[in-house]
């Protein structure tokens, strides 16, 4: 085991405790109270950018200290350096609550505790001694098998204190694929309904065609009469359909721009492989899905007999 520690938050998992604090500006917004353990950061990988992580020596018996989140101190600080700026935030202990001054030692990447499809949570992070919480999670880094640590971590809290309870136990990579269950489900659902719109699309598209070559069935004979090859009726006809397609694309793709944050968020949070742009999109669907359904009917199309054609007519 490299490192271990405990907080009051795993992310991709919501914050336990919300502050509502007031920012720059004058902008209230909420922000994620965690108070940690000092190998909590390490435990999680989470980087330092600036300052330093906590140490055994922020105590109950030391001044107050906090971490906050890149983004965090960019909303009460601005641009200039943050560490050693102060801040009045509650407490909470023994059921009471009280406000303490507060002096930012450290800023660390921004996480997201609210889940993988949203942005990253404004936070604020405290030493454990300092704001004790009754519920914690115990995070622990290792270089072997997670699930041959299970056993040792569980009998090392027996030892601590049996009346701790151990309520489940299971790899961050668990967690993060429960939390992506959802987002997982809609991407899923949207590329469904896609699918089914692109088919849809595409009969509708082959209907219409083959429409406008039933009723230009004289049309297509004289040409042909006059010496056009099977060739150059599938080529005019693929065109027309073409011309339809693009028509529909045009619309698609600036709805699929207008989408794409969403998009984005929800393939970031079922997949590491990045959402196709729109435009690779139209590209390798629309488009061959558009020369099928123009080139059925436009191969009926050059079977009509010309004299037949010009008798009809």
């Amino acid at each position: 085991m490299t490192s271990a520690g405990i907080g009051t938050s795993l992310p991709p998992r919501e914050s336990r405790i919300l502050l509502t604090l007031r920012g720059k500006n004058a902008i209230d917004y909420q922000a994620a109270a965690i108070p940690v353990t000092p190998d909590y950061f390490p435990a999680l990988g989470i980087r330092l950018l600036k300052g330093r992580f906590f140490t055994e020596a922020d105590d109950a018996d030391h001044p107050h200290v906090m971490i906050m989140s890149a983004d965090t101190a960019q909303h009460f600080f601005g641009d200039g350096d943050p560490l050693g700026q102060t801040l009045s935030l509650p407490v909470f202990r023994d059921g009471a609550q009280r406000n303490a001054t507060m002096t930012l030692v450290g800023v660390i990447t921004d996480v997201r505790y609210s889940g993988l499809d949203r942005a990253a949570d404004n936070a604020v992070y405290r030493p454990f001694a300092q704001q004790p919480w009754p519920n914690v999670f115990l995070v622990a880094r290792t270089a072997s098998n997670p699930a041959a640590v299970t056993t040792t971590l569980q009998r090392q809290i027996a030892g601590v204190d049996r009346a701790i309870a151990v309520s489940a136990v299971s790899t961050l990579g668990d967690v993060v694929l429960d939390a992506a269950a959802q987002p997982r489900f809609r991407t899923l659902l949207l590329g469904t309904l896609a699918a089914l719109a692109l088919a849809l699309a595409a009969v509708g598209l082959c209907g219409v065609v083959s429409y406008s070559v039933s009723q230009r069935s004289a049309e297509i004979g004289i040409r042909m009469a006059l010496g056009a090859t099977a060739r150059d009726v599938v080529g005019m006809i693929v065109r027309e359909g073409f011309v339809l397609a693009a028509a529909g694309v045009v619309i698609g793709v600036a709805g699929a721009y207008a989408l794409s944050r969403t998009l984005e968020a929800l393939a970031a949070a079922a997949s590491r492989r990045p959402i196709p742009h729109p435009s690779s999109l139209r590209r390798r669907f629309c488009s061959s899905f558009s020369l099928v359904a123009s080139y059925l009917p436009a191969r009926r199309a050059t079977r009509i007999d010309p004299a037949t054609a010009l008798r009809a007519e």
